[in-house]
């Protein structure tokens, strides 16, 4: 029992104490005030007991989203606006383009909203960094994918390698999230004072905050290749895009 139970409780119990020893009016009118105040107060305990209950209950069901990175992590790193094939290791004036496709779904009987996405840089040393995403703007980037062709399919050599430049569709961060159904697509995001050697060996750690201000993170994931396969398209007539309609 809480202790305002028990405070109730013993307001009753001197209540019918005072009503025995002072068999009069005034007793009875004083064992009555004891005994409607103790069960204020036995009922007060029992209402915040239910109400914290309560609070655990909704705390316990909070919604469930699971969120992966898929594939790899490309980066673009550039000084300037000038593109770094080999940087330096340690350079520290460089700007990285970060581009990863999220995957999620909702588990919970629930409509949310995703509040906010963000993307965190844990270095060998422990420092984090945030990095600042870039919405909008993927329009404006190609993935360029290798893949190897057989004779019969090409007039190249057996074996050739062959790129394809492909859209990067973005992830949707506006529409509601229904449960079970799946969501995925392309993030972009810019971090800048850090070194190309902190990148490679450091890891990144993305995470969706819901409409409920709950915070759902990804598994730490590792950049395995810098740069990457995502550049910019530079010249005002981009070649045929795989998806585009003839």
């Amino acid at each position: 029992m809480s202790k305002l139970g028990v405070i109730g409780c013993g307001l009753i119990a001197l209540g019918a104490l005072f009503a025995y020893f002072h068999d009069n009016n005034q007793g009875v009118l004083i064992a009555s005030l004891c005994l409607i105040a103790g069960l204020v107060v036995i009922v007060a305990s029992e209402a915040r007991g239910l109400i914290s209950k309560t609070r655990g209950a909704r705390a316990r069901r909070q919604p469930q989203i699971l969120v992966l990175a898929k594939g790899d992590v490309h980066v673009y790193p550039h000084h300037n606006g000038r593109f770094r094939e080999a940087p330096d290791p340690n350079q520290t004036d460089l700007t990285f383009e970060i581009f990863m496709q999220c995957w999620l779904v909702l588990g919970s009987e629930v409509s949310l909203r995703i509040d906010d996405v963000q993307l965190a840089l844990t270095g060998p040393d422990g420092s984090a960094k945030t990095a600042e995403r870039t919405p909008g703007d993927l329009k404006n980037w190609l993935l360029t994918e290798v893949e190897k062709v057989s004779e019969s399919g090409s007039d190249w050599k057996k074996g050739a390698p062959r790129t394809t430049p492909l859209r990067l569709p973005e992830f949707d961060t506006v529409a509601p999230l229904q449960c079970g159904a799946a969501r995925e697509g392309w993030l972009h995001f810019q971090i800048r004072d850090t070194t190309p050697s902190d990148l490679q060996n450091g890891s990144l750690e993305l995470s969706i905050t819901d409409s409920l201000s709950h915070v759902h993170p990804a598994a730490p994931i590792r950049v395995r290749r810098l740069p990457g396969s995502i550049h910019p398209i530079v010249d005002s007539n981009p070649p045929q895009l795989e998806g585009d309609q003839e």
